[in-house]
């Protein structure tokens, strides 16, 4: 099992614990599992972000990735979603960059719900149902959703449901 905790970690460290991440994502036995007060460290460059759904008691069905970071969308008030995050927002919310595929055995994400969008910087931006994902940099750890409802970019941060809708309580 792979478990990175920032604080034990310096620069030199970090990057050997990303070697080992990619091998053993070509292996495809990479174990995504994170404890709480552990940080996920994300997937090496070029690596897919590999969708799932997650969901808490009382709370709603949501996506995440595999390191079980959720995913948000940011919507205006008048229901339009916010394709750049910029300014303030962009301090609070990080773009979910590269190519997404659906977890291994996952049928709860829509592969035809996946998309991307060109960012100005010329990264990919992974979409689900047309809306622009992000993480939220406060989401330190999986299952974490704190950015579920945040105003940000003039419009309100959502978790996303499998169906590419606001994700609600169930």
């Amino acid at each position: 099992m792979f478990r990175v905790s920032i604080r034990a970690l310096g620069l030199p460290a970090l990057l050997l614990a990303l070697a080992a991440c990619s091998r053993k994502a070509e292996t495809g036995k990479l174990d995504t599992a994170v404890a709480p007060g552990e940080v996920a460290v994300a997937a090496p460059p070029g690596s897919p972000v590999v969708l799932t759904v997650a969901a808490k008691p009382g709370e709603a069905v949501y996506l995440t990735d595999a390191a079980g970071r959720a995913v948000y969308f940011i919507a205006s008030p008048d229901g339009a979603t916010t394709v750049q995050c910029t300014g303030e927002c962009a301090t609070t919310f990080d773009p979910v960059t590269g190519k997404a595929v659906v977890a291994t055995g996952d049928t709860t994400v829509k592969v035809a719900l996946i998309g991307e969008v060109a960012r100005p910087d010329g990264t990919t931006h992974v979409t689900y149902g047309g809306k622009p994902l992000y993480y939220h940099r406060g989401d330190q750890a999986s299952g974490e959703t704190k950015g579920q409802g945040m105003k940000a970019g003039g419009g309100e941060a959502s978790l996303v449901s499998p169906d590419g809708s606001k994700a609600t309580r169930k």
